[in-house]
């Protein structure tokens, strides 16, 4: 929920969308100075859904296709990149554009709660 809730702007509720064979390390701080909060993907190293302490959230999910595109780029980098940039989420949604091509396919939320920014990129239709 956005901006429904008069003391809490963002609700979220998340679960995480990949295959359950896959390793993972649990919530946990990290990222240079513990500024990241999130779960993170153990074979890449990436995450589906984490947080900053300065109000920066972002949470991904993967678009399931019959055929993957050979040697893609890991989503999972797309959440952490923006959490560890300086860009708003619409700077950084433009940026991804750029490059979604090199992903398969994804859902991608990008919210900054100190601006009251929230911005949903994907790259499929």
């Amino acid at each position: 929920m956005w901006q429904s809730h008069p003391k809490y702007p963002f609700l979220l509720l998340l679960n995480r969308d990949e295959f359950h064979s896959r390793p993972t390390d649990p919530l946990a701080w990290w990222g240079g100075a513990e500024t990241i909060l999130g779960g993170r993907d153990g074979l890449c190293g990436g995450t589906w859904l984490a947080a900053t302490k300065d109000g920066k959230v972002a949470f991904l999910t993967n678009f399931r296709e019959v055929q993957d595109i050979p040697q893609p780029n890991t989503r999972g980098d797309l959440p952490l990149r923006f959490l560890q940039s300086n860009k708003s989420p619409q700077e950084f949604a433009e940026e991804v554009l750029k490059e979604a091509h090199l992903y398969n396919g994804f859902n991608l939320v990008l919210v900054d709660i100190c601006t009251s920014t929230m911005v949903y990129v994907f790259n499929r239709p």
